[in-house]
């Protein structure tokens, strides 16, 4: 448990750890909010793939980063367009 809280210290102050955390909680605070509305199967399911394939792309794209400062940049506008893809899914689905 000391690991992950020294990481989360440190990651604290990385740039693009805090667009990932803060994209990630947005995302999962919209899904969340649509689990408890009770939807169709068919409107959940794609709310539900939409968020497992932005967190496989993300932690893909993060882990790519390395020290590089022009992919970190790349990276953190690309979290910010996803931030609108889970509003337009969820626009086009009427909820």
């Amino acid at each position: 448990m000391k690991g992950r809280r020294r990481f989360d210290e440190r990651a604290r102050e990385i740039p693009y750890e805090r667009a990932y955390k803060n994209t990630y909680m947005y995302w999962y605070n919209k899904v969340k909010k649509c689990r408890d509305l009770d939807l169709p199967p068919y409107k959940m399911d794609k709310i539900e793939t939409a968020f497992t394939t932005f967190s496989k792309e993300s932690v893909k794209r993060k882990k790519a980063i390395g020290r590089d400062r022009d992919r970190a940049s790349k990276y953190e506008t690309w979290l910010l367009v996803q931030r609108d893809a889970i509003d337009d899914l969820l626009g086009k689905l009427k909820i």
